[in-house]
């Protein structure tokens, strides 16, 4: 029983974090002209670990808007933070109310799992996929995100993987 609920808890967790992301991804937002709102997904190291980030503004819907459908634009990044010496890292969600030219920082972060052994992130072009996107060089946002997401907790590993179609795409 207890092993069952290890594989339910773990599978219930990836596919809990694949669909928020899923869902704010989804609603991607980008106007060139702004100069403000962006779509960044890179790769880069975290304590030799190498893994992907990925910073965007959203449309997401205001807390406690009851049935008034109020939503509000939110910048948000999903990043992995790595303990040394450990191949194991935390997934972070990071958000923020106030929009500004420079979407990877500021705001809270919150820890989705502690259990993320590989995050990797594609960008579709409308013909191949790419490893990494600037929505200002590529004058747009992504056809779709392909999300993979490896999870590993007490000798168990899952892996997950998703395509997120955006409804803004451009390109």
């Amino acid at each position: 029983i207890n092993e069952c609920r290890r594989k339910v808890d773990l599978n219930y967790l990836a596919g809990t974090i694949l669909d928020r992301m899923s869902e704010e991804i989804s609603s991607a937002y980008y106007i060139a002209e702004s100069g403000v709102l962006d779509f960044i997904g890179e790769d880069y190291e975290e304590n030799g670990l190498e893994t992907d980030r990925l910073n965007f503004v959203c449309l997401l819907p205001l807390r406690n808007a009851g049935t008034n459908a109020e939503w509000s634009l939110t910048e948000v990044g999903y990043y992995i933070k790595k303990k040394n010496n450990t191949l194991i890292g935390t997934l972070l969600r990071r958000t923020s109310s106030e929009v500004d030219k420079n979407i990877e920082t500021g705001g809270l972060s919150q820890v989705l799992s502690r259990s993320v052994k590989a995050l990797s992130l594609e960008y579709f072009d409308g013909s191949q996929w790419q490893r990494q996107w600037r929505s200002r060089m590529e004058k747009g946002l992504p056809q779709a995100v392909r999300i993979n997401l490896v999870l590993e907790k007490e000798g168990r590993e899952l892996e997950l993987e998703t395509v997120v179609y955006l409804t803004m795409s451009s390109v």
